[in-house]
């Protein structure tokens, strides 16, 4: 998966607006690419992806993505600590669950949640929702 550091300004044109980078954190072989090709359709030019809790961490420990869609539940560890690096570098992120809302912690409520199944219009409205102005 390639990683990039580059960042569009918030003055940026189109083009440079299109390297924006939304990074998957989804355990489930069949759900993670539908959602990565959602957030290609809907104009992320790099879609990264991790499947572990361990795995997003050592991403996120070296690179930053414009987004995240976050499972809450990865290979039966609760995915609370990528919420919190999510928060603590400042990238704004969704959860994507099958989970009762009302179950989560506050941590996982406190943020868009996209209960699975969902399309791709969904999805965009909730990146919509959680990005600083206009950066979806």
């Amino acid at each position: 998966m390639p990683l990039s550091g580059t960042r569009p300004r918030p003055d940026a044109s189109p083009e440079q607006t299109a390297r924006r980078v939304a990074f998957v954190i989804e355990d489930d072989t069949i759900v993670a690419p539908l959602i990565e090709d959602m957030l290609r359709a809907i104009g992320y030019a790099e879609v990264w992806h991790a499947e572990t809790v361990a795995g997003a961490l050592l991403i996120l420990g070296y690179h930053r993505p414009d987004i995240a869609v976050l499972d809450t539940n990865l290979l039966g560890v609760p995915a609370y600590r990528v919420a919190e690096r999510l928060n603590e570098i400042n990238v704004p992120f969704v959860v994507a669950t099958g989970y009762d809302p009302a179950r989560l912690p506050d941590l996982l409520r406190s943020t868009v949640i996209l209960r699975k199944p969902f399309g791709a219009a969904d999805l965009a409205a909730a990146l919509e929702s959680v990005s600083p102005r206009g950066t979806s």
